[in-house]
């Protein structure tokens, strides 16, 4: 079963299957021009308090996060400033080619579907009411990034096999008083509503990775190419693998896979599971308006060679941190959802609306490092999700 659902994402004899159609490769492939174009907007937040467990404040406990996304024919409807994270690492990499090796790389054709997301997320040890270093425990870290990904456009949302290569850059800081500010503004606003003491604010983001007033820039880049089934019922079934490389603040291989069943408007690969960039493109339902419910489960194992938010950059500005070999290579995270929905389609206009809500009741993930206080930890979500897509024609 593995090597089945592996395949749909390695194999590249799909693109000659029937139905396949095979987005572009970030820096060589050509892609057919779309009529449909889709845009949207979405947002999350991950909380220790969301999960159906026992509240744990430690390891990763915030993630928050706002999308904005469309497909990009051209230059007429491109975004150069926001989308240069991505569109500038690839150029740069296609100049590092040709000046190395001489490869005469192509940029990446429009249409194209970019999402961008400004996002926050923080990790911290178990006792935040101390104020010392909590040596052998899970240092403080706060990250804020840009992230800019590229998939497919809305032509391909009616695909029920498909493969293709997803790529996304980052770019932000770790390190800024930021995330202190959060945690203890919710930890206030926690302690009026239930009238309590608890939770208490945090004491030690002093000695948090690269303790900085501003904040100490960071980047990186993903490459991953995925794979894609949908099995047409009452309820529906999609299954998706995938498999790729990052490098910059995590350095890593990884490859998840994940299923759907229920009723979906849009394709589960237009639904990425990340913390940070959570997408939709809508599909094309066959009725004027309608419902959507559906479960999700995923498991994503990774091999990291270095990860920067236990590592930092070293012992410069950060007076605690993890070495190399402290650091577990292996780790997986599982995560899992519900789903409600609903959609409208304007017959005249053409234009087609969705709404989504997604809670995710519990998420974990495995040990991140060695030693007695390492652990694995869980969370949960909730995430709100628009979008629209219209014709060109109609328009």
């Amino acid at each position: 079963m593995w090597d089945l659902l592996l395949s749909l994402a390695l194999d590249p004899s799909l693109q000659h299957m029937s139905g396949a159609t095979v987005a572009p490769v970030p820096l060589t492939a050509t892609l057919a021009t779309a009529t449909p174009l889709a845009r949207g907007t979405s947002f999350y937040l991950d909380e220790d308090n969301f999960q159906f467990a026992p509240r744990t404040d430690e390891n990763y406990t915030l993630g928050t996060g706002f999308t904005w996304e469309g497909d990009e024919r051209g230059g007429a409807d491109a975004h150069p400033l926001l989308d240069a994270p991505l569109d500038g690492f690839e150029a740069g990499a296609r100049w590092a080619a040709n000046r190395l090796f001489g490869l005469h790389l192509r940029a990446a054709n429009r249409p194209a579907h970019y999402a961008r997301t400004l996002f926050a997320t923080a990790f911290t040890p178990e006792h935040i009411e101390r104020a010392d270093i909590q040596y052998g425990d899970r240092p403080y870290a706060f990250l804020i990034g840009w992230t800019v990904r590229r998939t497919p456009d809305a032509s391909h949302a009616d695909r029920d096999r498909f493969a293709f290569w997803r790529s996304e850059a980052t770019l932000g800081t770790i390190g800024s008083p930021v995330g202190e500010l959060v945690q203890r503004s919710i930890h206030a606003g926690l302690r009026t509503v239930n009238g309590s003491d608890e939770p208490v604010d945090p004491a030690g983001w002093d000695h948090q990775i690269l303790d900085s007033r501003f904040g100490v820039p960071t980047a990186r880049y993903d490459l991953t190419r995925v794979g894609y089934r949908r099995w047409a019922g009452m309820p529906g079934v999609e299954l998706m693998a995938d498999a790729g490389a990052e490098l910059g603040y995590y350095t890593d291989a990884h490859s998840s896979v994940s299923a759907a069943l229920g009723w979906s408007a849009s394709p589960l690969w237009t639904f990425d599971m990340h913390m940070a960039h959570p997408g939709l493109v809508a599909g094309t339902p066959q009725r004027a308006r309608g419902f959507e419910a559906f479960v999700f489960a995923s498991v994503e194992g990774f091999a990291y060679a270095y990860n920067a938010l236990l590592q930092g950059y070293g012992d410069w500005r950060s007076d605690y941190h993890f070495s190399r070999r402290d650091i577990e290579t292996y780790t997986y995270e599982l995560r899992q959802g519900i789903v409600v929905g609903h959609y409208s389609v304007d017959a005249a206009g053409g234009r087609r609306r969705q709404l989504r809500f997604v809670l995710e009741p519990y998420a974990f993930r495995s040990r991140e490092f060695k030693g007695a206080l390492a652990r694995g930890h869980a969370w949960g979500g909730v995430r709100v999700l628009m979008s629209e897509t219209f014709d060109l024609s109609m328009r």
